[in-house]
């Protein structure tokens, strides 16, 4: 006998997630299918609140003869308010030409997604010894209707208190509506010479029905302020074969610590990662053509570098190629999320590339004879950053650095006058942007060299006839009294937002009859807290010079070009280190350059090319000894 059937619910309970967007229900008929019949279904109040966690719903679902089952839905209301899970029930009534109904009720529990979370703004904070406190940024996330709080603690690592830090627990209260606390951990300036320090911090004790989020611990590294007469090499090494040997540039991993070099051996391009100069390579890859820059990804590893043969992104450990492209190019950068750009000097041509190497677009920079020597990539918005020269004339270079958001449309430009504007001030000294760098403070660094005292460095970067206001100048090494022609360094802070010079300040040495000389500039970085590394070929003489040592041994003797590096507070007020890197044995100097600087985690890398032996080594190095022709030479240091 024909029978409409039994109208039920397919299960008693559902659950689902707030943020789900709707709750679904199956309706089954049962024990019979005969004819069209239809049923009331509608909501009915439990925990949950009607407008504020669901819809309601008070509707039919119809059921034509022969169908069997019905998906039926009721929409959630995803809110912000931290609460338990909560319930209500969906009824059926009515059914139609006597179906009968079965299981009539079910209830959905709708799980909370909203949790008052309490957390570190980032897992390793910095400060510089001469500050008055370290800040320490918390932040809340989830619902901010009410007050909140923790307690922010520290525990000493290599920084000890009361000698490195004021210890003691912080109180972190958020009122309603905050979501960031910026705390104080006071620091201690000392008078002693030491490496980078560390302290644990730690949230603890959420109150206010708050939990504490993943990132609850953290490191605040403490970075020295002393000056030093003496560097101290961890590792130092020629790198290289019997033929010419070149450097290229260096990196720090950030996943595993390893050093990535990429350098000219015997004229071959190659990729080496190292561990230190006195271990043999984790690795080397081969380039298949000569290899002019490399740059890495902060997040990933990623390692992208270009040459004659193109562009070629490799994985961190440089065992895969995640992409490559053919062609000739100068300089590469890599943002945060795989953006490559990159930079042909001999076409002043710009390309930016997808993380999977798909060309997004190019432009070829504009403005009469542009010599471009250098391309940066913000790691996070993606602005594009490009330093050099205009030959303005046949007897004036005029720098520049300019900067063009991602889709390449001009935001600023530092320099960059006019040859009439710079004649008009007196100004005709060559100078040129050398290198442009996000540190790993996230901060725009640029070198540039000048080749006389009346240069444009000396003046504001964007009203050549004002002097530059924020220009340091500590000591005659930072003057140009008595300055003649020669190759002179000027380096800054700018604000990778308007190109603003927010610190500038110039290099020079001195002769013996107290005239100004030549630092010749090759690389530049920044640490966590900001303090600045340079790199540069130098004339005699940098400061004290008699007075520097290497691992506690007299530097050897002066020769024009010598390698040296040299290291600065980030107020620029002091130098830390200032040093050729000329073995304490060597009679003759040695000189070459200093092509490319790394520093993180609390360790500097150089990699540069050595054209005149001998430069410090240390024991165990993997070559103690030059290796013939030209040779890269890489060096460590704890900071």
């Amino acid at each position: 006998m024909p029978t409409p059937g039994i109208i039920e619910f397919s299960l008693a309970n559902v659950s689902v997630e707030e943020d789900a967007g709707q709750v679904q229900f199956i309706v089954n008929r049962i024990g019979g299918s005969d004819g069209a019949i239809s049923v009331n279904y509608a909501t009915q109040e439990g925990t949950a609140t009607p407008g504020s966690d669901y819809v309601p719903v008070n509707t039919t679902v119809n059921f034509a003869s022969g169908e069997l089952s019905k998906t039926v839905s009721v929409n959630l209301i995803d809110d912000t308010l931290v609460e338990t899970d909560e319930t209500f029930n969906l009824v059926l009534s009515n059914p139609t030409r006597g179906a009968a109904l079965g299981a009539a009720t079910t209830t959905a529990t709708i799980l909370d997604n909203d949790t008052i979370q309490i957390a570190l703004g980032q897992t390793t904070f910095s400060a510089q010894e001469g500050i008055p406190a370290a800040e320490i940024t918390v932040i809340r996330q989830g619902d901010t209707t009410g007050a909140v709080g923790a307690t922010l603690t520290q525990t000493s690592g290599t920084a000890t208190a009361p000698a490195d830090y004021s210890n003691g627990a912080i109180a972190v209260n958020f009122a309603p509506g905050e979501t960031t606390q910026i705390l104080q951990i006071p620091i201690v300036d000392d008078s002693l010479l030491e490496s980078t320090e560390f302290v644990t911090v730690n949230l603890t004790n959420p109150t206010g029905g708050a939990i504490l989020g993943p990132q609850s611990s953290g490191i605040l590294n403490i970075a020295d302020n002393e000056p030093s007469s003496n560097l101290s090499l961890t590792t130092a090494t020629y790198l290289g074969t019997a033929a010419n040997d070149t450097a290229a540039a260096v990196k720090i991993s950030p996943v595993d610590k390893a050093l990535v070099v990429a350098g000219n051996f015997n004229n071959t391009g190659e990729i080496r990662r190292l561990v230190n100069g006195n271990t043999a390579p984790l690795s080397t890859t081969g380039l298949g053509g000569e290899v002019r820059d490399l740059d890495i990804d902060r997040e990933n590893g990623n390692i992208a570098t270009v040459g004659t043969f193109g562009v070629r992104v490799l994985n961190s450990t440089a065992a895969a190629t995640n992409w490559s492209q053919p062609g000739t190019f100068d300089d590469v950068a890599i943002a945060n999320d795989g953006t490559v750009v990159t930079l042909t000097e001999s076409t002043d041509r710009i390309t930016r590339w997808s993380a999977t190497g798909t060309e997004l677009g190019s432009f070829t920079l504009t403005g009469g004879d542009v010599r471009p020597a250098d391309i940066a990539i913000h790691p996070t918005t993606g602005a594009v950053i490009i330093t050099g020269f205009t030959q303005a004339t046949s007897t004036l270079q005029i720098p520049f650095v300019r900067a063009f958001d991602a889709s390449f449309n001009s935001t600023w430009e530092t320099w960059g006058f006019s040859a009439s504007a710079v004649t008009g001030q007196n100004l005709g000294a060559d100078s040129r942007g050398v290198q442009i760098t996000f540190g790993a403070d996230g901060e725009l660094y640029f070198l540039g060299r000048t080749d006389g005292g009346n240069n444009v460095f000396q003046r504001d970067g964007n009203n050549i006839t004002q002097p530059l206001a924020t220009n340091v100048e500590v000591d005659q090494f930072n003057n140009f009294s008595g300055a003649g022609s020669g190759s002179f360094t000027f380096h800054a802070r700018l604000d990778a937002a308007t190109g603003k010079i927010e610190q500038g300040q110039f290099i020079v040495t001195r002769l013996t009859n107290g005239n100004a000389n030549s630092f010749s500039p090759n690389s530049i970085t920044a640490d966590e807290v900001g303090n600045i590394y340079i790199g540069g070929s130098s004339a005699a003489s940098i400061e004290n010079r008699g007075g520097r040592t290497i691992n506690g041994q007299p530097v050897g003797n002066y020769t024009l070009g010598e390698m040296a590096v040299l290291t600065l507070t980030p107020d620029y007020q002091v130098r830390r280190i200032w040093t050729p890197l000329t073995a304490s044995s060597d009679g003759d100097g040695s000189k070459g350059r200093v092509d490319s600087f790394a520093v993180g985690n609390g360790q500097a890398v150089i990699f540069g090319t050595v054209e005149q032996p001998n430069v410090a080594t240390v024991p165990g190095a993997l070559n103690p000894n030059p290796l013939g022709g030209t040779d890269a030479y890489l060096a460590t240091w704890s900071v």
